[in-house]
């Protein structure tokens, strides 16, 4: 076993880095225990998973949050274990109603994964960015992510009527990157979505 793990590459800043877009999409979910292992391939050299499997052909539910509410941070720790990270998605979807709130409910009896899409495209694919989390390399479905919710509507007429989400995952390994396509539900056969460099 080496004794190190060489440093050989540089973090610059490169043109267009100093005022970087930002912003998140839409959030793809799916059970962590409907993740298929065997079909989850994780990058060696680049941060990413460049194939995600979920069994028997399971599609991916869509989340889609006010673009202005949507945010994504992480704490991170360290001990003699090596770093923990704790990713969180933060967002509102607007307009309470009686079928909204059952697909959330069934979002917050269970452990989750979740892409997230970025406001950034791929310079080859044009294809969104997006980042994993509820599922690392290290810990496996174990750092499947916990979904809560909160209804709110607000006594003033023209303010919040909907629901304020968190999505909170303790992992191994900081988000890899999605480079893989999906079939995302649309209510019939499904759509596919492509990350990163999948073509």
């Amino acid at each position: 076993m080496a004794e190190f793990c060489s440093i050989e590459e540089q973090i610059t800043i490169a043109c267009g880095d100093e005022y970087a877009t930002s912003g998140l999409g839409l959030i793809y979910l799916a059970p962590v225990k409907s993740i298929d292992e065997s079909g989850v391939t994780a990058g060696g050299v680049i941060h990413d998973f460049s194939a995600f499997a979920l069994k028997n052909s399971e599609k991916w539910s869509v989340l889609e949050g006010k673009i202005d509410t949507l945010s994504y941070g992480a704490e991170s720790s360290k001990d003699g274990q090596g770093l923990a990270y704790t990713p969180t998605i933060e967002g509102y979807t607007p307009s309470n109603d009686e079928i909204k709130s059952a697909a959330l409910e069934k979002l917050a009896n269970q452990r989750l994964v979740a892409i997230v899409k970025l406001n950034v495209k791929d310079s080859a694919t044009g294809n969104n960015k997006a980042i994993v989390i509820g599922y690392d390399n290290k810990r496996g479905i174990g750092a499947g992510a916990h979904f809560t919710f909160n209804p709110i509507i607000e006594a003033e007429n023209g303010t919040k009527n909907g629901y304020d989400f968190t999505l909170v995952s303790n992992a191994g390994e900081s988000p890899r990157f999605a480079n893989f396509g999906i079939t995302a539900e649309d209510g019939s056969t499904g759509e596919s979505v492509l990350f990163g460099s999948a073509t």
